[in-house]
Parts: C-alpha cells; sequence; structure tokens
C-alpha cells in the first residue's frame, strides 16, 4: 500500500509500569539482585545500600527514555499534500479512453428517442486491480433534470450491456435541439464515481428516418468540468506500535453546494482493508466557507502485514440542516 519516508516530527506516546519504590529486589540464586537489568551484589542483609539504589534508579530512566527514543525515530511519514477531489486518477495522462457501440432510434407517432448502449471496448483502467466498474449515464443538452444510466458491468474494460433506454415526450423539432450527451463513468462504491470519457452528439446532424448504429471513440473529459477542490492530507506510520495516524490538514477551493456559494463541508474518512469497512470517522462541520481548515488527527491500529490491502477512503461532505447531506468529492489513499 503505503511508501514511506523518514519523519522526525512525530512523536509516540508510550506507557510505563510504575516499579516498586521498596529497596529490597528479587535475589537471583547466586545472590545477585537484579534491578532495571542490571546486577548488583547481594549484600550480607539482603538490601541494597543508597549508592546502589541511585545508580539502579539512574539506570532504570535512561533504558526508559532510549525505549521512548527508539520508538519514536521508527516512525515515518508516508504521505503529505494537497491532493485533487473526485478523481483518483487524473495522472493517466492518456487522450485515448476507449470506443463505445450504441444505436439510435426515433419513433415519430409516439415521439420517443430510443438509444441502445451495446458495448465499449478498451475503456481505462481506473482501479487499482487493472479493471474498471463502467455504467454509462446520459442526457439531452441544454435539459439536464432527466439522465438516465445503464446498469453497472462489474470489473471489466471490454463491457456488454444490450440495454435500451428511452427518452419519451421529445417532438421531432425539439429533438433536433438537442445534443445528446453520454459520459463512461467507473462505478465506486466508498467514493465519488470517476468519468472515464464523453461524447456529444447533436442531434440536428442525425437523420432519424431509420435506425443508426455506430462506434465512437470517447474524448477526454475536461479535470476542470469535474473539478471538487483539494484536500491537504499526512499519513504517519509507526511499525513498532502499528498506528497510522491520518491528519486532515485543510481544503481549498471546494465546490459551493448552497444557494449561497459556499458549503458547509466535513470530512469522513474511512479505514479500509480489502473492500470490508472497518472504521469510520469524521472531523467537526465547518460552516460557510471554500477553503475549510480542519488540523484533525485520527489514529488507526493496522499491523504491518495488512497495510498492503489498507486503504484510505477520505470523502469531503456538505452539510445540510434540511436535506440530505451532498457529497463535494472523495480521494482514496492506496
Amino acid at each position: 500500500m503505503f511508501g514511506s519516508r523518514r519523519s522526525k516530527k512525530t512523536s509516540i506516546a508510550y506507557s510505563e509500569t510504575s516499579q516498586s519504590d521498596s529497596t529490597t529486589s528479587p535475589s537471583s540464586p547466586n545472590g545477585i539482585m537484579d534491578r532495571g537489568g542490571i546486577n548488583f551484589p547481594q549484600s550480607p542483609s539482603g538490601l541494597m545500600t543508597s549508592s546502589q539504589r541511585r545508580l539502579s534508579a539512574g539506570l532504570v530512566t535512561s533504558q526508559r527514555r532510549l525505549s521512548a527514543s527508539s520508538s519514536s525515530q521508527y516512525t515515518q511519514s508516508i504521505l503529505a499534500g494537497f491532493f485533487s477531489l473526485g478523481s483518483n486518477n487524473d495522472d493517466k495522462g492518456s487522450s485515448y479512453c476507449g470506443s463505445l457501440h450504441f444505436s439510435l432510434r426515433y419513433d415519430f407517432p409516439r415521439q420517443i428517442l430510443a438509444i441502445t448502449i451495446i458495448e465499449a471496448k478498451d475503456l481505462l483502467a481506473m482501479d487499482r486491480g487493472g479493471t474498471s466498474d463502467p455504467y454509462v449515464k446520459m442526457n439531452l443538452l441544454p435539459d439536464k433534470k432527466k439522465k438516465l444510466e445503464t446498469k453497472v458491468v462489474f470489473k471489466k474494460l471490454n463491457p456488454t450491456w444490450n440495454e435500451t433506454l428511452f427518452f419519451n415526450g421529445y417532438p421531432h423539432d425539439k429533438l433536433q435541439k438537442r445534443v445528446l450527451h453520454m459520459v463512461v463513468l467507473d462505478y465506486d462504491k466508498f467514493s465519488r464515481d470517476d468519468p472515464i470519457g464523453e461524447i456529444n452528439i447533436p442531434l440536428c446532424e442525425v437523420d432519424f428516418a431509420h435506425p443508426l448504429q455506430m462506434w465512437r471513440e470517447l474524448n477526454p473529459i475536461s479535470k476542470e468540468k469535474y473539478r471538487r477542490g483539494e484536500i491537504m492530507i499526512t499519513l504517519t506510520y509507526n511499525p513498532l506500535t502499528g498506528i497510522l495516524t491520518v491528519t486532515i490538514v485543510k481544503a481549498r477551493d471546494l465546490k459551493p453546494m448552497d444557494i449561497s456559494g459556499t458549503s458547509d463541508p466535513y470530512v469522513k474518512v474511512y479505514n479500509m482493508y480489502q473492500t470490508k469497512r472497518l472504521q469510520k470517522v469524521k472531523t467537526t462541520t465547518k460552516y460557510q466557507t471554500l477553503n475549510p481548515v480542519f488540523d484533525e488527527n485520527f489514529s488507526f491500529t493496522i499491523p504491518t502485514h495488512k497495510l498492503e490491502d489498507t486503504q484510505i477512503v477520505v470523502t469531503v461532505m456538505d452539510k445540510d440542516l434540511i436535506k440530505w447531506n451532498e457529497k463535494i468529492g472523495a480521494r482514496t489513499l492506496t
């Protein structure tokens, strides 16, 4: 999962077992008393001398300090910086996103546009396993209220749907003023779905006298179009204690979700092992801001051998007192 960089910032708290102040100490079979890992000759009375007690106390204290220092120096900084919200695959860099096979048919008497999504080829791999969970969403621009979508096909880069969707109540003259917008997305259960590519077809250029069937290449989607803002996160891990500390520092340039042009953001953090959600925590809410500062720490106990299959999912939400809270964006750290 995580690479590592040595950090000197994080200190690790440690606990000590209180030691007895008694001047007596267990005797070994050889008549040598053991105190803090140091052997002292036993006096005739079986008690330590005052000088031996001072030396023993000093050595034990030094050992405790050394133990705490050793634990602290193994704390490792794993990640630190700003991460964009919304897509975990902004660094793909490829202009080819795949292609989509579909058909169009218009029923003139009933004023229905039927769109059959047949299949897709060579889609971008959006998941860490080298696959995607694609589905197709569509609407007729500039209308944005009515959106149709296909079922999700899991773990496929060459999915087959053979699914027909219908836009009802569109007279032919009205249809000529619309643009069919289709976007292929990668479904994500725990964060925002990632766009793979899109197609725009001006319907004024389509002859609906006969059914049409075509292949079209998907166009890359502009990052700015789906921009949701950025979040600053730091992760540190101590392999001796198995503690992963996630610090939600701040966010900037969040997408406004309220009518006032602002948002009321808070952050949910999920500790995922493989596909199972183990823990969920959240920050406080910062009201009426697009640049919130949190500075909140969360600690998760993760054994070293489980790090490879661990994911931290960070989701920024907008709190709403009247209706349900809305998702602003998400980021998965693997």
